[in-house]
């Protein structure tokens, strides 16, 4: 090699070795997971999701560029179902509807999921069970949590105080009006007596 320095490679770093990083919990564009298989494993899965696997709640938002964190539990039920659980968090950028300036929130999201194949078996469930119907094969990571995050985001976002104190706008004075009586018109006729 001479008097050339040897750039370090992959394996010459200092610190942290590349195969020491936990399972599962890369960043990937979007997760492809099989309910049924691990349901009957009985398994859980940490994810980090890109935030582009996300289009409805990028749409619903000013910015999305925090990946989601997702945590799932799943488990088989009774009759053939899949129960899911879990966290979902991400932090996105909305526009406060009263200054219009950005507003960050922090969405954390708590899943509690019904899978089953039959529409009947899913129509029964109590209202507040969230359901989806599912037969066997692949769903995506999206397909499980982005609901639930889109209910996570406020009706109409705001700040936590009142915003309109710092805007430079002050209401114009309301013009005096003065209500004309439908009488006042009989107060000028001159009527004999």
């Amino acid at each position: 090699l001479g008097d050339r320095k040897r750039r370090p490679g992959i394996f010459d770093r200092v610190g942290s070795d590349p195969y020491d990083a936990p399972p599962m919990t890369e960043v990937t564009p979007q997760h492809s997971l099989n309910p049924g298989d691990l349901a009957r494993a009985r398994a859980s899965v940490e994810y980090r999701v890109l935030p582009d696997a996300f289009v409805r709640l990028g749409t619903a938002v000013a910015r999305h560029e925090e990946a989601v964190t997702v945590g799932l539990r799943f488990a088989p039920v009774r009759g053939g179902g899949i129960r899911v659980r879990g966290m979902a968090s991400t932090t996105v950028i909305a526009a406060c509807q009263t200054c219009l300036e950005e507003l960050q929130l922090t969405l954390a999201a708590e899943i509690d999921l019904l899978l089953h194949s039959e529409a009947e078996v899913l129509e029964a469930q109590p209202i507040d069970q969230d359901t989806l119907q599912y037969a066997e094969g692949v769903l995506g990571c999206t397909d499980l949590v982005e609901d639930q995050l889109l209910l996570e985001l406020p009706m109409v976002p705001r700040h936590g105080t009142d915003c309109m104190d710092t805007l430079d706008y002050t209401a114009p004075p309301a013009p005096e009006l003065r209500r004309s009586s439908p009488f006042d018109a009989l107060r000028d006729i001159d009527l004999p007596v």
